[in-house]
């Protein structure tokens, strides 16, 4: 199983039709090849991991739609060795997704 980061959101006008399609995303994903990691970004450029279910209970709704778990920043880091995300705050390390 690969794991695969969905990033949504943005600085963009179309930030709420970015959220609405990782939604759609999400949804048609096939769970039994792939282990999705949710990465939200706010209007001001900050990444956020999603609780993805708290994500999709959400109605797909451009008015409504939203982030969650904004109290948390993220960063990713880049190569082979973990840690991949990190907390921006205190550069701890998150959980490794398990592939």
């Amino acid at each position: 199983m690969k794991v695969i980061a969905i990033l949504c959101g943005g600085k963009s006008a179309e930030h709420e039709i970015s959220l609405i399609s990782a939604m759609n995303i999400l949804k048609a994903l096939d769970r039994t090849l792939f282990q999705p990691l949710v990465i939200g970004v706010d209007r001001d450029g900050c990444w956020y991991l999603q609780d993805e279910n708290q994500f999709l209970a959400q109605a797909p709704n451009p008015k409504t739609v939203a982030l969650t778990n904004l109290d948390q920043p993220i960063a990713v880091v880049p190569g082979e060795t973990p840690p991949h995300l990190i907390h921006v705050g205190d550069c701890s390390p998150l959980p490794e997704p398990e592939a």
